[in-house]
């Protein structure tokens, strides 16, 4: 049997490596989709660890004790060290990777303050008491030398930044205001962006404070020895001071270890819950005082809002590896197909001879086996090389399982009589195919009505519902294409039999009976092109909330808040070069009763004037703004917003009395969030009562440089925060999330293509013989070449076109399903779901690139058709 194996597969090897190719495809994707989702999870997570800040995802606690080691020790952080190391290697694993090992600062209760010098800008200047032990490995000695404890007598040593020595006009020797402070050490730190500094903010630089009635004051930090954590041996500092633990995040740690989120989420709440001993156990040093100390972090919301994103991006990586995947077996069962009918002659020479049916299907099964399983080994070895990582212990056995399909699909096809024919596609709609339908319709219909009343699902892993739903439809287009696509072809083979189109005729009516192959490249096109489109509008809808949340969230070219804006600071804003209009917010009420209809809501009240509809003008959607809101009258025009306000009415609005609601918003770009509010216009509240704005909001005129416009409001408004939709829009764009689903969309449209086509030229050369057959007959009845590939073109080509039409439909259908039904906000970086955006670039490009992909295919058999030799094909007819 392997030689005669051998011999087969010498005389026709390229069905049965078409057949490989098509198993390394599958188990390509089925080994790059997981390995690629693993790999964004890490890089989102280790960006969102890096991104946040110390103060709000560093675990700390804080200790408040009399003394943490005896006065003889010499160091007497060892204790604390010790203990803190402890408490982090006790936690599980990644949560212990991803704590760096702790650091500390100590804090005294009281300040020290002295009278700069006389030609200093400062009336006064404070100084907190700190102690760093850590303070040396992370700073530049400038001057001096580091401090140490001295005598009961003796002044205490310490050293301040740079900066805080400069301003304070301190140099080396000096004794501030001849208090018990000596300063012995001048420093800078050599890493200005190390998160410790958040937690130590008097390390890195100095601030201010401003009386009303006596000037402006210096404040900074100065640091003490370390050593007076055992105690002050002169009883000096008589008030017991508090030190905080702080576990900095380790975003290198996250590697591509496949970090589950949920899990680490769960490790942090079981730290956190728990009380932890800042001594060593079975220490002496611990006292009475020395409790033990429960640790804080507001990292858990980072994680919840990370587990919502995964839920939604393992879903639409789901339903896009769908695409590829299912193309990919439908080409396994198209090359099974053709390896059988490629050898329909040899079956049949066989089965003469006296082989049985079961020995024919061992020697294709152990064929099959022997090509199928090498190459799935191979396409999994091939997506491990392309993605590093962990190797899961399901991938082998997954990847062996693939490389057993073609002998299962052999097998199976193998019982079959030998032989090839056409037959009517109608004729295939029998009861057991009609029960099939129903069946996935109805569950079809099922999943799709679960899905929109549960929206979708929490955690991190994939909404399997999410994924069904899109998959059942998927596969009811399918049928559904099988069922209604005869109907045109019908209709033009109607038009061309009564019409002179010969070649038009017949391409039809050979289309009609049975597209090329069998029905597997309609359900393929339709398959690939529905799940690539879908992925296209998602993409884009992405994009486009994306944008759209930036300008909900800054308002306007330029968002201005922090002190309060006058109307002549608005003046002045206003003759900065480059700036075209200013729009000042105010709120005048955080609780304010608004009544329609008998009901009740408390809304804030914010205020603005006409300057904010050409602010809004400027964006991306423009000015959302009704043009009846500043107008004046009664009763007066007021715009609501949030979930719980009234959407349309008349009634009353504390403060300013009858009203009528020109306008719902969910929510008022740069100003508001999904909170109940109401905008008014300034010159329809009263005007003693109309507050302080706090909110500018700044539309820049086109082609003026933003940086340099944001400049000059930020030296017009010091202690301002000024921000601009582009560095936002480039950060959320640079997200690993959204970054990384673009690579693999584009990945899988590519991979789908290729099989298409592939797929579409099997079923082709499974009709090679057959279409040549007939070309010979007609070309010696006057048909040209020409004809002859347009003929084949006719057959090709309402197919393709038809199914490429009910795929993009389908497509974008799936698309706004899953819009309604999965949450989105996670990847736009909104609080409103972004609507369905049909991107010319991404729907169009996939679009266009199908076709034309489909076009080329058509031309290529349709060229190949009009190349057949009348003298050879005859001669194989007579033969025959």
């Amino acid at each position: 049997m392997i030689a005669l194996l051998r011999r087969q597969f010498r005389a026709h090897p390229w069905p049965m490596l078409l057949l490989a190719g098509a198993i390394a495809i599958v188990s390509l994707v089925m080994g790059l989709v997981p390995r690629a989702t693993a790999l964004l999870d890490d890089r989102q997570l280790a960006h969102s660890l890096g991104a946040v800040s110390a103060v709000q995802g560093d675990v700390t606690a804080r200790w408040t004790t009399w003394s943490i080691a005896s006065p003889d020790s010499p160091d007497p952080w060892s204790g604390p060290r010790e203990a803190a190391e402890q408490t982090r290697l006790t936690q599980p694993e990644p949560l212990r990777s991803l704590l760096r090992p702790a650091q500390f600062i100590g804090r005294q209760p009281v300040l020290a303050a002295w009278e700069p010098p006389a030609d200093s800008p400062y009336y006064q200047v404070e100084a907190h008491l700190l102690i760093d032990p850590d303070l040396p490995a992370h700073s530049v000695l400038v001057d001096g030398a580091w401090p140490a404890l001295g005598g009961d007598e003796d002044p205490f040593e310490v050293a301040l930044t740079e900066s805080f020595a400069k301003q304070a006009g301190l140099k080396v020797g000096d004794r501030p205001g001849g208090s018990m402070l000596v300063v012995t050490a001048i420093f800078r730190p050599d890493d200005e962006g190390d998160t410790r500094w958040e937690h130590n903010p008097y390390g890195l630089h100095y601030g201010e404070t401003v009386s009303p009635n006596a000037g402006t004051g210096l404040l900074g930090g100065v640091f003490l020895s370390p050593q007076l954590a055992a105690g002050d041996p002169s009883h000096r500092l008589q008030s017991p001071f508090s030190y905080d633990i702080v576990y900095g995040l380790d975003a290198r740690a996250v590697g591509s270890r496949g970090i589950d989120v949920g899990q680490l989420a769960t490790q942090l709440t079981g730290m956190l819950a728990k009380h932890h001993s800042p001594v060593p156990s079975g220490s002496d040093d611990a006292t009475e005082q020395n409790q033990p100390v429960a640790f804080h972090s507001e990292l858990s919301a980072l994680l919840t809002r990370l587990q919502a994103s995964r839920s939604t991006t393992h879903t639409l990586i789901a339903v896009s590896a769908v695409g590829p995947i299912g193309v990919g077996i439908a080409l396994v069962a198209m090359c099974a197909q053709l390896v059988l009918y490629r050898r329909r002659a040899t079956r049949a020479l066989l089965v003469a001879r006296g082989m049985s049916p079961a020995q024919l299907t061992v020697m294709l099964t152990v064929e099959a086996t022997a090509v199928g399983l090498p190459a799935a080994l191979l396409g999994l070895w091939i997506a491990q090389a392309l993605i590093p990582g962990p190797v899961s212990w399901w991938a082998w056995p997954v990847a062996a399982l693939i490389g057993l399909v073609p002998a299962a699909v052999l097998a199976l096809a193998a019982r079959r009589a030998p032989g090839h024919g056409r037959r009517e596609l109608g004729s295939t709609a029998g009861r057991w195919l009609l029960f099939w339908e129903v069946l996935v319709g109805l569950c079809a219909a099922g999943a799709t009505w679960r899905l929109l009343s549960t929206r979708g699902a929490t955690g991190s892993g994939i909404d399997l519902l999410g994924v069904a739903a899109p998959i059942l439809l998927t596969t009811l287009a399918c049928l559904l294409a099988l069922r209604l696509y005869p109907a045109p072809l019908r209709l033009l083979v109607d038009r061309f039999r009564r019409g002179r189109g010969f070649t038009g005729f017949m391409g039809s009516a050979r289309a009609l009976r049975e597209p090329a192959g069998g029905i597997v490249p309609v359900v393929t096109i339709v398959l690939g092109t529905t799940v690539s489109v879908t992925a296209a509008a998602l993409l884009g809808t992405i994009s486009a909330g994306t944008e759209r949340a930036v300008w909900a969230a800054n308002g306007s070219s330029l968002h201005v808040s922090g002190p309060r804006i006058s109307d002549d600071t608005a003046t002045k804003l206003r003759a900065i070069d480059g700036v075209d209009s200013v729009a000042l917010v105010s709120q005048v009420s955080d609780n304010s009763a608004l009544n329609v209809g008998g009901r009740d809501v408390r809304v804030r009240v914010w205020l603005s004037d006409g300057e904010l509809d050409r602010a809004y003008s400027v964006s991306r959607d423009g000015s959302p703004l009704p043009s009846s809101l500043f107008s004046t009258g009664s009763p007066v025009p007021v715009l609501v917003g949030g979930a719980e306000t009234p959407t349309a009415g008349t009634g009353t609005l504390a403060g300013v009395g009858k009203v009528r609601l020109v306008g719902h918003l969910g929510l008022l770009p740069g100003v508001t969030d999904g909170s109940a509010w109401a905008l008014v216009a300034a010159q329809n509240w009263p005007a003693g009562q109309r507050g302080h704005a706090t909110i500018a909001l700044i539309a820049a005129r086109p082609g003026a440089d933003l940086d340099r416009v944001s400049a000059d409001v930020t030296t017009l408004l010091p202690g301002s925060r000024v921000t601009t939709t582009a560095p936002q829009l480039e950060a959320l764009r640079a997200e690993p999330t959204v970054a990384g689903l673009s690579s693999l969309f584009i990945l899988l449209t590519v991979v789908t293509g290729v099989v298409m086509v592939l797929a579409v030229l099997t079923g082709q050369i499974m009709t090679a013989e057959d279409r040549r057959a007939s070309a010979a007959v007609l070309r010696t009845l006057g048909l040209s070449q020409g004809q002859l590939r347009a003929m084949t073109a006719w057959e090709m080509g309402p197919v393709v076109v038809l199914a490429l039409l009910l795929g993009v439909g389908v497509g974008i259908a799936l698309a706004a399903l899953m819009l309604a039904s999965v949450d989105f906000t996670a990847l736009t970086g909104g609080t409103i779901a972004p609507p369905l955006h049909l991107d010319p670039w991404w729907v169009g490009g996939v679009t266009g690139g199908l076709l034309l992909v489909s076009a080329a295919t058509v031309a290529v058999s349709s060229w190949l058709a009009g190349r057949a030799s009348i003298a050879e094909e005859l001669r194989r007819g007579e033969e025959t």
